[in-house]
């Protein structure tokens, strides 16, 4: 991380799309941004709420990850 070439590596190996995986990580910059640029849905695990401004989908906890799915929890 950050290079892609992880992310596709990981979706060949799952043999999924991006378009059918999501991907939590604490760092904007090295886990949301290199996600959401191959296609996942990139959501940011910001338990010590040191991104409040950041623009995409947020979470302070993995409870929450359900629901930033929409998926019931």
């Amino acid at each position: 991380k950050p290079d892609p070439k992880i992310f596709h590596l990981a979706l060949e190996r799952m043999e999924v799309g991006p378009e059918e995986s999501v991907y939590v990580g604490d760092s904007p910059q090295f886990d949301v941004e290199p996600a959401t640029l191959v296609g996942m849905l990139g959501i940011l695990l910001d338990r010590r709420g040191r991104f409040p401004d950041h623009a995409g989908l947020r979470i302070t906890s993995l409870e929450e990850l359900p629901g930033a799915i929409g998926l019931a929890a």
